[in-house]
């Protein structure tokens, strides 16, 4: 059982908290595309470091490396990754089982980074779009149903909030009838003292002032994976099971 005050140097630390300054992204998906792109953007030079760099050094005890590398080595064909930021993930993908890479972000910023790191990446066909993930209308018109082989998040099903399920269902139309759904997510904690801090914590961490830009990091993340109709066949727990790994498959229609 974690003691509190560890819990809260998890807490600071985790992927998807961040200076106070840095204003919610959730909020912003609601309203004009066009008004979320900023604060991500101005932000993106200095994303790596909280998402990346710590998760890797300081808090290589959780194993958030590690469970990047093995979720990710299940990814195979046309891959697409939502909110797919700095690419982040890049390193972790098995290349010589991907035929093509979509890296979708509302920030282009973001994507700019992503298009440097990508020169690395021996997988030829590797695409980018600027794009709302919630936006369902455009995305099935760009892509197409049932057009990836599989989709890939990390750590962003939090900051969108209420549009969770909304993304989780769209994202079960653009996976093929045989394809892996590929999620690591923040999760509340199945241990009760460390759910309830959560609990407890989570609407202050998730405000603008609160530095979580919008991560509402208690969600019971299998719950909604279910109620947007998919089938997990696996899930792994870190730190505690604050971070958890589903690999899923599209349910009965």
């Amino acid at each position: 059982m974690l003691h509190p005050i560890s819990l809260l140097f998890l807490l600071l630390l985790s992927p998807h908290f961040t200076a106070p300054l840095v204003l919610s992204r959730a909020s912003f998906l609601k309203a004009f595309v066009t008004i979320a792109i900023t604060p991500y953007d101005n932000y993106a030079p200095t994303y790596d470091i909280l998402d990346d760099n710590i998760a890797s050094n300081q808090l290589k005890f959780l194993g958030l490396s590690e469970g990047r590398s093995k979720l990710l080595s299940n990814s195979y064909g046309s891959v697409l990754e939502i909110c797919a930021g700095t690419g982040i993930n890049l390193p972790y993908y098995p290349k010589n089982k991907l035929k093509s890479l979509t890296m979708l972000d509302i920030s282009p910023n973001m994507l700019k980074l992503a298009e440097d790191r990508v020169e690395s990446f021996p997988c030829a066909d590797v695409r980018f779009d600027v794009a709302d993930v919630t936006n369902e209308n455009y995305l099935l018109k760009k892509c197409g149903e049932q057009a990836f082989d599989t989709v890939v998040d990390t750590f962003s099903l939090c900051v969108l909030n209420t549009n969770t399920i909304k993304t989780l269902t769209l994202v079960k139309r653009l996976v093929k009838p045989d394809g892996k759904i590929l999620l690591f997510e923040n999760s509340r904690s199945d241990n009760e003292l460390v759910g309830s801090y959560q609990d407890l914590t989570a609407k202050a961490i998730a405000k603008k002032g609160g530095g979580g830009k919008g991560c509402v990091y208690n969600q019971r993340v299998e719950d909604l994976i279910k109620e947007a109709g998919l089938v997990v066949e696996s899930r792994t727990d870190y730190g505690g099971g604050l971070f958890r790994a589903f690999v899923c498959i599209r349910g009965g229609e």
